[in-house]
């Protein structure tokens, strides 16, 4: 499936599909078939990107809908990350092959990536406050990142040089797949699951060898898109510890 528009589907579950091309590198496919599910089939920045990583021409993805379509041979590589369920800790190469981190470097970064220019446009889940929150992450030295601002080009190599990346529950947070080994991911939690952390970030944390740390929501939700409101004391009573954790444990 190729779940192309969506940030979250596409590195989470057709991403998991890539790891074939470590054994099997992709100029010995004529062609790669995708099925498109609800996403379409247009091909963009994010996927442009991964398919150069790995050497697909983008002229030979077939999106493949409801037509008949008759191959001779036709490999199906499994899919190693189930949605909400588990991650094949194997899949760190696919990451690794996409963010190309330079031998020898050290990230020190320090990356709270928001969700409030995303919510400018796409008025679900929106945090009410999360300039608050932002704030916050700032006064701890963290950098204020806004994904949708840039390429995805500059979003993989800003966050290959993160030590910590910290964001409210979501798709955001995959972005931990292409942080250095050991790496910090603080995730505040979505009401919606109820006190327990978002299904996919903790094997999506295992495949990228980061410590996850868990802040559960503490604040109000209200209105029909679930808006919700962060208790900002509580949370920088949560935050405390945990960057004195990695402070201890040699974090800058």
């Amino acid at each position: 499936q190729f779940m192309s528009r969506h940030f979250g589907h596409f590195m989470y579950e057709t991403l998991s599909t890539f790891w074939i091309f470590e054994q099997t590198p992709a100029r010995e496919f004529d062609y790669f078939l995708f099925h498109p599910l609800t996403f379409g089939s247009a091909i963009v920045d994010l996927n442009r990107f991964c398919f150069e990583r790995f050497g697909i021409d983008p002229a030979k993805v077939i999106v493949v809908a409801d037509e008949p379509l008759l191959v001779d041979h036709l490999v199906v590589p499994e899919r190693l990350a189930q949605l909400n369920h588990s991650a094949d800790p194997s899949l760190r190469w696919v990451y690794d092959a996409i963010a190309r981190r330079p031998e020898g470097t050290a990230p020190s970064r320090r990356l709270y990536i928001s969700r409030r220019v995303f919510n400018a446009t796409f008025s679900r889940r929106v945090i009410a406050n999360e300039i608050r929150v932002e704030n916050l992450f700032r006064q701890a030295g963290f950098e204020i990142f806004y994904p949708e601002l840039v390429s995805f080009a500059e979003q993989v190599a800003t966050c290959s040089q993160a030590a910590v990346i910290a964001g409210m529950s979501g798709s955001n947070l995959l972005n931990v797949h292409f942080a250095a080994r050991d790496a910090l991911l603080i995730e505040i939690g979505d009401p919606r699951y109820q006190g327990k952390p978002n299904p996919c970030l903790p094997p999506a944390a295992g495949v990228a060898r980061a410590r996850h740390r868990f802040i559960p929501f503490v604040g109000r939700v209200f209105g029909p898109r679930m808006t919700v409101l962060v208790d900002i004391d509580h949370l920088t009573e949560a935050v405390e510890p945990i960057l004195r954790e990695d402070l201890a444990q040699g974090g800058d």
